[in-house]
């Protein structure tokens, strides 16, 4: 089973729902933890769940900017919007 986090300052039970099932309804196997993160700490949680092994995480406001910061990579997109919404963890083990 993939582990992902919902990083945000107040992480509801809604998303965290609507983000297993939309998981679901493509054939993935996972689980979402909420995590309440504030805006200093998101640096330290990005750390956090890449030592603690995990999948990839969700991200809500405010942290969609500053995110871009703590991955390894970000598409054209993410960079052009100055957002990302979810990171994943790729073949090589890098948060995307």
């Amino acid at each position: 089973m993939r582990r992902y986090a919902s990083l945000a300052s107040s992480p509801g039970q809604v998303g965290i729902y609507v983000q297993t099932k939309l998981h679901e309804m493509l054939g993935m196997t996972c689980c979402y933890h909420p995590c309440t993160v504030t805006p200093n700490e998101l640096g330290a949680a990005v750390t956090g769940l890449r030592v603690l092994g995990f999948d990839g995480f969700a991200v809500s406001s405010p942290h969609k900017l500053a995110v871009l910061e703590h991955v390894d990579a970000a598409s054209d997109q993410a960079r052009e919007l100055c957002a990302a919404n979810t990171v994943v963890r790729d073949e090589y083990g890098r948060f995307v």
